[in-house]
């Protein structure tokens, strides 16, 4: 792994890998509002090794960055935490859901679930700016975008519960 370091003003060196190490588990244990579902799916050093990937790549290339370790593992915002804990509840509404035969009918779209259908249908648009203009945040923040579209969705509809 090729190991990214900022330098201070002193002439001394810290690897970001340690400043993201460093942070205590029981910090992402708490901090997480669903740890338990979370935690079987997603290790704390991925999570960890994930918020530190998504900082780097969610900033174009071609601007500079201000690495901030507390708000590189936040798991609310723009982070790589706030991303995989979606994708995790995601995996788990799944694994509950009943297996789901074909529709028949055409069912009434909600605006929501319209908006949520939009987006997650720009995922190729999306990928192929990023390749036009060499910048995998393009990548990084269409899936924020969409994780916070989902977000709202999930908030707003009763996903599995038929009460």
């Amino acid at each position: 792994m090729h190991l990214l370091h900022f330098f201070h003003q002193n002439g001394s060196r810290t690897f970001l890998w340690s400043i993201i190490w460093a942070r205590p588990l029981n910090y992402v244990k708490s901090e997480c509002p669903f740890h338990k579902t979370a935690e079987r799916l997603i290790a704390p050093n991925e999570l960890r090794l994930g918020a530190l990937k998504y900082f780097i790549l969610k900033v174009d290339a071609r601007k500079n960055m201000l690495f901030n370790p507390e708000e590189s593992i936040d798991f609310n915002g723009n982070t790589g935490p706030f991303i995989q804990y979606t994708y995790a509840r995601i995996r788990s509404i799944l694994r509950k859901a009943p297996e789901i035969s074909a529709v028949s009918a055409k069912p009434e779209l909600s605006d929501k679930e319209v908006e949520l259908i939009q987006k997650m249908s720009e995922y190729g648009a999306a990928v192929e700016q990023a390749g036009k203009d060499y910048s995998p945040s393009g990548i990084a923040n269409y899936c924020y975008e969409l994780t916070k579209v989902f977000n709202q969705f999930y908030h707003d509809f009763s996903i599995l519960n038929t009460s």
